[in-house]
């Protein structure tokens, strides 16, 4: 009897249930290689992490506090962040997107995160022409 039972509930979480899941390194590529040379300067940056508002900030600090150990970091909304006060090769930064989306019939969820360095130099000689 526990069998059937089992395999009833089993059949009825196959019927009802459609997923899909989707990891990708980037949704228009791949990963592309970069040098150490460029992985040693991000290391001596503060990574200046941009959320989404999907959680909340303390939230985020927690998770990163317990798993983020390869530079220092600051954790800023969306609100808050403004490339302005952060203009300087001292500092990379980490945007996470999520988003999620509640149909009828479905559930999606999308979750990115882009890391970027500034080359500040060139940033400078573009914002004096």
């Amino acid at each position: 009897m526990k069998n059937k039972l089992s395999l009833l509930i089993i059949l009825l979480v196959i019927t009802f249930t459609n997923a899909q899941v989707t990891v990708s390194a980037d949704i228009l590529g791949n990963f592309s290689k970069f040098s150490p040379e460029l992985f040693k300067k991000f290391k001596s940056t503060t990574t200046i992490f941009i959320l989404s508002n999907q959680f909340k900030k303390e939230e985020y600090e927690r998770i990163l506090k317990e798993s983020w150990t390869v530079t220092p970091f600051k954790v800023l909304s969306v609100e808050e962040f403004d490339y302005n006060n952060f203009l300087s090769e001292s500092y990379s930064f980490a945007h996470l997107r999520a988003f999620s989306e509640d149909g009828s019939s479905t559930f999606f969820v999308n979750n990115m995160i882009n890391f970027y360095l500034l080359d500040v130099k060139r940033l400078m000689k573009k914002s004096v022409k």
